[in-house]
């Protein structure tokens, strides 16, 4: 399955990644919504990742984004962010869309972390 392009593992019950995406270089679309990830891992091989959806986890900090070059779309929504300062790893990158809605960032300076992507064309933030 090295050439598979898009994943779905939605509400799988997933806690941890480790190295079970690394031989999946070709993917695109990798979906990990309603799971039990605490940390954003195993994702450096994933070169041609276009969209990570990492919603609905208990993911605490932004972390591992800077191995994802081609990254346009991120879905954060409804996890335990504080702050959005791990977005500066991949600052210049062709971010389009970003999606933290349901977190805990409470500052608005954080959208400062915004600013290093020139293609960003949609955010949608708000504290539960």
């Amino acid at each position: 399955m090295t050439g598979l392009t898009s994943l779905n593992l939605h509400a799988n019950r997933v806690a941890h990644i480790g190295r079970h995406l690394e031989p999946h270089t070709s993917l695109t679309y990798l979906k990990l919504s309603s799971n039990r990830l605490e940390r954003m891992e195993g994702l450096h091989t994933l070169r041609e990742l276009r969209v990570l959806d990492l919603s609905c986890n208990m993911l605490r900090m932004i972390d591992g984004l800077a191995a994802l070059p081609q990254l346009r779309r991120l879905l954060l929504g409804y996890n335990l962010l504080e702050s959005l300062a791990g977005l500066v790893q991949c600052h210049g990158g062709p971010l389009e869309i970003f999606e933290a809605p349901g977190n805990r960032i409470a500052l608005l300076r954080e959208t400062e972390y915004l600013r290093g992507f020139a293609q960003l064309r949609e955010v949608s933030l708000s504290r539960n």
